[in-house]
């Protein structure tokens, strides 16, 4: 029996001394914070969009309907993990993989409805509104890709 409790004594102490054989990590004073780089956590990404940027994302167009001013070069993003694509109203994109951009310059004013040629019930529309002499911005009711006249 003493040679059972000596094992198991044995046993446990190698246990708990194999817990304390880790060192902490070392934090190396920087001059921005007084941590090391490597011992930060990653900064959050921004979330925001920049202007005029259509996002590409759970297979829905995000804004679905953006107003700019006539001249104004839209960006789509796609963030989706599968692919994706832009046709109607004048424009054509190519396939777009993950995190790849598509930009159209919209130089006349209207509605410009597009939708996703691999996905069709993915949609969207861009308003392009002109600019009148005052300084206001004036839009059209067309309802396709016509230019205002």
């Amino acid at each position: 029996m003493q040679k059972y409790l000596l094992g198991l004594v044995a046993v446990m102490g190698v246990a708990v001394l194999s817990g304390c054989g880790s060192q902490p990590t070392a934090q190396v004073p920087t001059e921005d914070n007084g941590v090391a780089q490597s011992d930060q956590a990653a900064a959050p990404a921004t979330s925001q969009t920049p202007e005029n940027t259509v996002v590409i994302r759970g297979s829905a167009f995000d804004p679905a309907e953006l107003t700019v001013k006539a001249g104004t070069t839209v960006t789509w993003v796609n963030k989706d993990p599968v692919n994706h694509n832009i046709k109607g109203s004048g424009m054509s994109s190519p396939v777009m993989t993950t995190s790849q951009k598509f930009e159209h310059t919209f130089k006349a004013a209207g509605t410009f409805p597009y939708s996703c040629g691999i996905h069709p019930t993915m949609t969207g529309k861009v308003i392009v509104v002109a600019e009148d002499t005052t300084g206001d911005t004036a839009s059209t009711d067309a309802a396709s890709a016509t230019p205002a006249q």
